[in-house]
């Protein structure tokens, strides 16, 4: 399950607050890294102290407890939105026989 998870200080939370936990939140993090569940980590440009995490977990239950073991999320100072991923098929309409697909190699490639 690929999940997004965008993390933001919690209403009410000072940067020195945060500042004081991240110590030990970054060695948490690494450990998601390190087994290959956390894939990608951005600041979120629009909002101040915003990070945004790419999750690939076995399940969202799995992601959400990874998430909440975070100790700044643990302790109120961020607060996570999830966004749970799944892949796109819309283009599949494409292939259907109404728009003019037709199995098989192009012609182009049966020129020789």
């Amino acid at each position: 399950m690929r999940t997004i998870v965008i993390l933001r200080p919690a209403p009410g939370a000072s940067f020195e607050a945060i500042g004081a936990v991240l110590p030990r939140e970054e060695p948490v993090l690494w450990s998601y890294i390190e087994a290959g569940e956390c894939r990608a980590i951005h600041y979120d440009a629009a909002h101040p102290g915003g990070v945004v995490l790419e999750f690939e977990t076995a399940t969202r239950e799995r992601t959400r407890d990874l998430v909440n073991a975070f100790p700044l999320v643990a302790e109120g100072l961020m607060s996570a939105e999830y966004l749970d991923l799944v892949p796109y098929t819309g283009l599949a309409l494409l292939f259907r026989p109404e728009h003019g697909f037709k199995p098989g190699l192009p012609e182009a490639w049966m020129r020789g």
